[in-house]
């Protein structure tokens, strides 16, 4: 280094910069900004001397003493200092235990380097690193209120805030020298001032602020509406980035600032990479050098708004993707740019500086040489600077420079120092650009100047240093080396010589013992000492740590089995098996169904010496929604700090058990990991629903239409649809429609007595079952319960909806077959192969045996009861238009047929060797080539109080055992076969039927009589006592009635008849007790309308 560049801080030590150091001499009045002169004679530098008390600080520091022999922490030591006291920081690294880490609200001075061994050294921060870290969780340090202290000697890194995540200051005056502010995070929505946020009129000198990122302006320092002149000077500021103003510095709307002698180099933003202003700013610049900066836009060096003047300064190499690589001017700013290099600058668009229209531009004196400019300025040059080197950029000048004595001669006598704080000027005339020439100057650098590695024991360790002559002089170099600990250097640099702006590579070597324990530090001095000038030096430290011989034991392995819902702990050992203190990291390293957790709050970090052990805590919860048989295995990981390839694992591996409970499907919901029972999250299939459904539970499916592979049901669950969004009501059948995947049946009932499943409101459509069964296949012995289905468009070869195995006892209730086929046998919709059946309130519908018999059902054996159903418009290629009864018992009990077709007998019913027992039905235009009503073969059959009327043949059924059957028109009222006032099929039913309401659920019987068919009409009902009656004469006639009063609801139609004398009386009732008859109820007798109740005998 020069030699007047050397220590100009208080002490030697605080210098970090790599060239650039801090100085005061004085400040230029800045031109045109008349706002900053009242204030430049208010600047001042503090002195470090202690004018209060002094407190001390170590990280380990705890109480309130805060002595030399009993150190306190950071924070308890400045909130017990006053105004003038000192605070005195020993090495370490301080973390957070809050926001922000460090707290100034009082005028004080903390400084950190301090060696707590001996407290009266000079604090040396290169030889005491003490660090102030945020651990990316908090910010740093923040300044509150009107106060002037001092910050000093810190590294101050990993702080994240919105604004001044390193250093955030409020309103003060504070005095920041002598840093490092690095790694800081203002990334978040709006971020500023990542390094530094000054909304005050802080003093920044000395410092280097690196690798700061802010989302929005100033990744390095942002100055923000402050109260009075901030100065920013001789700092290295590079790395930082903005994503819009201002990578290395920015200022704010009405902020002003004096940035002199600075190093800004290497930074990105938007728009003025290495300085940005927005706004009405007064900003003076002066003796800076800015190079390689970046922006995506505007001004890669600069980007200057409002008021500025740019004085001796020197911007190199920078990039703007838009306009002005080195120098944007925006509309409305007033600049002045005077003794400047502005050299070698790119972008698409007058790459050296671009003045916006309505900026105003003024100057001379400068050197404008590799790049345009579209202002124009006196007595400008473009030449080559002539620095000593551009290619490591040493953008110091040569002698015999373009620039030398080239300057302004009327520069302001204030501006008398350069960046290296040599005299101005040094000839005739100041020089242009930040460097005053001063021939034959020694100066050389070694870098870096403080490192730290790991070494291993019984090897010899490698350092590599750069040795650079910034100096106007060729000079030699010699080195001394020597090392703490007394290891052996084994090479010590060889004695140098370079030539004005040369450098090379220097090697020195240390033997490390093989007896050395782990984590010992030895440090190693390399000095070189200039032959030109024996008084200047620089002293190198690296500090070489003994890499430990980490290991790491960590046991046990534990298994377990739990509900969905269930917790449980497991308690690991971890052991330090290495031969040093330690830290291990424990993390989850897999856990797929995220069941686990390290307690308390992970992942964490254990410090254990050689040996020792501690205890680590998983606690496992199981997923609601695990499914049975879920096996999930969380694998804990413990990592040396050290060396993260060494670590240990342990194994939780935790199975769900099955659950019971209510599952639920729905078409956006997911199958993976999940036991179907939370409403909240359910499955996506019906599929799994019914696979995680356990005994007794029943799986609810949401409305929609789901794509199913054959479902399987092993078991006695409940499947049901057309479930609301949560799960609470129910919609008709038809909103929730399963089909296939593929060319496959739906449902697959497995065989047993002990399964028993109930299926309801659903549609099953499209089913194709192959040979058997297109859309439910019962096996032999279930038990299956069908509510409420619509079968629809099913096929298979035999039976085209429903396959009834042997001995399988099944219910079909409400349930309705459309438009099944039988492809190439029996029964369109219905096979029964031995089972028994008891189905009421159903309905075949357009349901064919395209080939053979059955067109609806095929009784192949077995008993079949049917009940308030309805036949309509089914095809048997063969016999049986709707009903096949080969074998086994037939019990038909008020039912319709209408339009059924046989290709061959029996258009309604073919009989074959079944016993066949008609009773009360409708049988009405039915179609067949003999015996279109019903046919029977050899079987036993009998048809009682029914209606066989216009079958397609005559006569319509060779059944011999008919009694009060009647021929006529039912007189049907609708597409779904009402019966209306008047039909002949009204009250003249099997009187000793045992139904009590019909195909809707209307009372039968009523008035007078049991109604033909699957309808009745409705008539009046009647309550006696908890009774209902289907006519008021039935209430009458009550026995052992409690109550007289008898409450009528409707139209009481027809008469009954009573003899009366040997005569006969014929009247709608017959009083014969003492009854009250109170008209004028609801249906449900839960309360009085007072509707008229009619009483009509003529049933008008």
């Amino acid at each position: 280094m020069r030699e007047g560049w050397r220590f100009l801080s208080l002490v030697k030590s605080f210098q970090w910069n790599r060239v650039w150091r801090f100085g005061f001499v004085g400040l230029p009045p800045l031109v045109a900004l008349i706002g900053l002169l009242s204030l430049f004679g208010l600047v001042d530098i503090r002195s470090s001397a202690a004018l209060g008390v002094i407190r001390y600080v170590t990280a380990n520091g705890v109480g309130t003493v805060c002595s030399q022999g009993t150190p306190c922490a950071l924070q308890t030591a400045v909130s017990q200092s006053q105004s003038d006291d000192e605070v005195h920081v020993a090495a370490g690294t301080y973390i957070t235990t809050g926001t922000p880490l460090l707290l100034l609200n009082k005028t004080i001075t903390v400084t950190g380097g301090y060696d707590s061994s001996n407290w009266s050294a000079a604090p040396d921060p290169q030889l005491n690193q003490t660090i102030l870290d945020g651990q990316t969780t908090a910010q740093v340090v923040r300044i509150e209120g009107a106060v002037n202290p001092a910050l000093e000697g810190f590294e101050i890194r990993n702080g994240v805030a919105i604004q001044g995540a390193g250093i955030y200051n409020q309103m003060g005056a504070p005095l920041i020298r002598n840093n490092k502010i690095y790694d800081n995070d203002g990334t978040q929505s709006g971020g500023v001032g990542a390094g530094i946020f000054d909304d005050g009129s802080a003093t920044i000198e000395n410092n280097t602020i690196y690798n700061n990122h802010a989302q929005a302006n100033g990744g390095g320092i942002a100055v923000h509406l402050n109260n009075g002149l901030t100065t920013i000077s001789f700092n290295e500021i590079y790395d930082n980035s903005a994503g819009s103003f201002g990578g290395g510095i920015f200022l704010h709307v009405n902020t002003e600032a004096m940035i002199e002698g600075n190093v800004i180099h290497n930074n990105t933003a938007d728009s003025g990479a290495g300085f940005g202003t927005f706004g009405p700013t007064a900003a003076a610049l002066q003796n800076n050098i800015i190079y390689q900066n970046q922006a995506s836009d505007l001004g890669g060096a600069v980007f200057a708004a409002g008021s500025m003047n740019i004085w001796n300064d020197t911007i190199a190499a920078n990039s703007a993707t838009t306009n002005g690589g080195g120098i944007f001017v925006e509309v409305g700013a007033t600049v002045q740019i005077s003794n400047t290099i502005i050299v070698s600058n790119t972008g698409s668009n007058m790459t050296g500086i671009r003045q916006a229209i309505g900026a105003g531009v003024s100057g001379d004196y400068n050197n404008i040489f590799g790049n345009t400019s579209d202002p124009t300025f006196s007595n400008t040059i473009a030449a080559d600077p002539e620095f000593i080197n551009f290619a490591t950029f040493n953008l110091h000048l040569q002698s015999g420079s373009p620039n030398e004595d080239a300057g302004d001669p009327g520069t302001p006598a204030s501006l008398n120092i350069d960046i290296d704080h040599q005299v101005r000027p040094n000839g005739a005339a100041v020089d242009i650009g930040a460097d005053e020439i001063y021939p034959d100057v020694p100066g050389f650098t070694l870098t870096p100047v403080s490192t730290s590695k790991f070494v291993d024991r019984g090897t010899t360790a490698v350092f590599t240093h750069t040795l650079e002559n910034i100096g106007t002089v060729a000079d030699n170099y010699t080195f001394i080396c020597s090392n703490d600990r007394n290891w052996v250097v084994v090479t010590c640099p060889n004695p140098a010589s370079l030539g004005i702006g040369g450098l090379t590579d220097l090697q020195t070597s240390i033997a490390v013992p093989i007896t050395e324990t782990g984590l010992a530090v030895g440090r190693t001095y390399i000095t070189a000492t200039s032959v030109t000038s024996p008084t200047l030096s620089e002293t190198v430290i690296v500090n070489s740590t003994v890499a430990p011989l980490p290991g790491v034991a960590f046991t046990p392995n534990y298994t377990a089995t739990l509900l969905p819902g269930e917790i449980i702990t497991f308690t690991h050992l971890i052991t330090n098996t290495g031969d040093s203190q330690d830290i291990f990291n424990i993390t989850i390293a897999s856990d797929p169904g995220g069941w686990a957790e390290i307690v308390p709050g992970g992942p964490f970090s254990l410090s254990l010496a050689s040996g020792a052990s501690a205890n680590v805590r998983v606690r496992v919860t199981v997923a609601p929604f695990a499914a049975a048989g879920f096996g999930n295995t969380a694998v804990i990981k413990a990592a040396s700090d050290f060396d993260p390839q060494v670590f240990a694992t342990v194994e939780d591996i935790v199975t769900a058990k099955a659950t019971v409970g209510t599952r639920y499907v729905a078409t956006n919901g997911t199958d993976l990991n999940n036991n179907c029972t939370q409403a909240d999250r359910p499955c996506a299939t019906v599929e799994r629903g019914v696979g995680q459904a356990s005994f007794l539970d029943e799986v609810r499916v949401r409305s929609g239409t789901y794509s199913e592979a054959e479902l399987n049901i092993n078991d006695t669950i409940y499947l049901s649809g057309g479930w609301n969004s949560s799960f609470t009501a129910q919609d008709v059948p038809d909103a929730t429609t399963i089909m296939p995947s593929g060319s496959t049946r739906l449902l697959n009932i497995a065989a047993g007595s002990t399964i028993q499943p109930a299926i309801s409101n659903l549609t099953l459509a499209n089913g194709n079952g192959g040979s058997r069964g297109g859309a439910v296949q019962i096996g032999s012995g279930a038990q299956p319960d069908f509510t409420s289905l619509i079968l629809q468009n099913n096929q298979a070869g035999r039976a085209g909806a429903i396959y009834v195995g042997p001995n399988a006892l099944v219910d079909i209730v409400d349930t309705h077959f459309f438009t099944n086929t039988a492809t190439t046998s029996e029964g369109g919709a219905l096979f029964i192969d031995g089972g028994s059946v008891f189905m009421e309130k159903s309905s075949f519908v357009n349901n064919e045996a395209a080939l053979q018999d059955g067109g609806a059902i095929f009784l192949n054996n077995g008993l079949l009861t049917l009940k308030n159903s309805l036949f309509y418009n089914n095809r048997a290629g063969d016999d049986g238009g709707a009903v096949v009864a080969d074998a086994g018992i037939l019990q038909d009990l008020h039912n319709t047929y209408v339009a059924n077709t046989a290709g061959g007998d029996g258009g309604a019913f073919y009989n074959n060797t079944a016993d066949l027992d008609i009773s009360s039905s409708i049988i009405v235009s039915n179609t067949a080539v003999t015996n279109a009503a019903v046919h029977n073969n050899t079987g036993t059959a009998a048809i009682a109080y029914s209606d066989l009327w216009q079958n397609s043949t005559t006569p319509d059924t060779n059944v011999a055992n008919l009694t009060s059957n009647i021929s006529a028109d039912p007189l049907f009222t609708d597409a779904q076969f009402h019966l209306g006032l008047g039909s002949p099929a009204i009250d003249v039913g099997n009187p000793a039927a045992a139904l009590d309401e019909d195909f809707e659920g209307d009372f039968r019987p009523s008035d007078q009589g049991f109604d033909i068919g699957y309808d009745e009409l409705p008539g009046c009902v009647a309550k006696r006592d908890s009774t209902i009656f289907g006519s008021i004469q039935a209430a009458v006639d009550m026995p052992g009635a409690v109550s007289d009063l008898i409450l009528v609801s409707g139209t009481c139609r027809g008469v009954n008849t009573i003899q009366v004398g040997g005569s006969t009386i014929s009247q709608t009732v017959h009083l014969t007790e003492t009854v009250t008859i109170q008209g004028g109820w609801n249906n449900g007798f839960t309360r009085r309308t007072f509707e008229p109740t009619y009483i009509d005998p003529e049933g008008r």
